[in-house]
């Protein structure tokens, strides 16, 4: 089995593929042992006597072009450099508002308006749930002898929990590539371009934005060749603001990706899919297996009043929570009448 080179391949980048290769393999990741097979001396053997042998990064190089179909290093190499270019070039997209508020419903908002989407940073606070959702986690941590019950306003699970709605309203294909933080240890950078840089680079090329999972959203519009790779529009610290062209200040844990167009709904139906979107988000439960206290809709509302009445409860992000999203939902529903 081989894989497919990017529309724009980088060879940086491929020869940090086969670091990450050699990397892997030197802490016993048994993840490298598919790809070091296309070495004949580890065709047919089991991972244990792969990764008790030794490697070099030539040979690694070797299976990493192998791996895309060449016969070795310099044939990959070779192609790559008759490419035009290495990345794809920078999107000429406005900057999103600088109004405070969800980053994953406003950065969303300036990608599908450059796409040429008639859509506000309100319809997708509405479409997707999130202006009236409640979020809390009440194993948060303890801000003085307050808990800090209410969790990042800006995180993207609920923004990720509506985006089938949002892609069905607006008419484009819309993907989550998501993984948890702890999945990109300990190395976020391999993680990344073992698992979304190709496809951020495909969709790049292709002349669509890309929406990443940071502490705040940050809009991809460019990719260079520096760490993190990723240019376009971002937040410092705490704000929720946009600010002008600056490199994200970390790797991602997902990616939001624009696809094809698609025909859009009737306006009853969009209106139908995303008040049935909200009520099940309302009666929301737990996965049985999920790890996560986080709780949303109705079990997040009686968690809040337990603790306010228990007096343990700190208000601070939830009062944010309040402020971002009831006033979505105020003007959503408004535009439904």
């Amino acid at each position: 089995m081989t894989s497919h080179l990017p529309d724009t391949p980088n060879l940086k980048h491929l020869r940090h593929q086969a670091k990450d290769v050699v990397k892997s393999h030197k802490r016993g990741d048994a993840t490298c042992c598919r790809i070091l097979r296309h070495l004949n001396r580890f065709r047919h053997k089991a991972d244990a006597d792969i990764l008790n042998a030794t490697l070099s990064l030539v040979e690694a190089q070797f299976a990493i072009a192998r791996e895309y179909g060449f016969k070795g290093w310099a044939g990959l190499k070779a192609h790559v450099q008759e490419q035009k270019g290495s990345l794809p070039g920078s999107l000429n997209m406005p900057a999103p508002g600088k109004e405070p508020g969800n980053t994953y419903a406003r950065g969303m908002a300036a990608v599908l308006s450059y796409l040429g989407h008639d859509v506000s940073y309100e319809d997708l606070m509405g479409l997707s749930g999130v202006a009236f959702s409640l979020q809390i986690d009440p194993e948060g941590p303890m801000n003085g002898e307050e808990l800090d019950c209410a969790w990042w306003p800006n995180d993207s699970r609920e923004f990720r929990a509506g985006l089938s709605v949002v892609s069905f309203a607006t008419g484009r294909d819309l993907r989550s590539l998501h993984y948890s933080w702890s999945d990109l240890q300990p190395d976020p950078a391999s993680a990344f371009r073992r698992w979304m840089e190709s496809e951020v680079v495909s969709t790049l090329s292709q002349g669509a934005p890309v929406l990443a999972e940071c502490d705040h959203a940050f809009v991809i519009t460019a990719m260079d060749q520096e760490n993190p790779p990723l240019l376009g529009y971002g937040t410092h610290g705490k704000s929720t603001q946009f600010e002008e062209t600056l490199r994200a200040s970390m790797y991602p844990c997902g990616v939001l990706l624009p696809g094809r167009e698609k025909p859009v709904p009737s306006q009853s139906e969009i209106d139908f899919h995303s008040l049935t979107h909200v009520l099940n988000r309302f009666h929301a439960e737990p996965a049985p297996n999920d790890a996560c206290t986080w709780l949303c809709g109705k079990r997040a509302w009686e968690e809040w009043i337990r603790l306010q009445k228990s007096g343990i409860g700190c208000d601070n992000n939830m009062l944010i929570h309040l402020r971002y999203n009831r006033g979505s939902a105020a003007a959503y529903l408004g535009s439904m009448a």
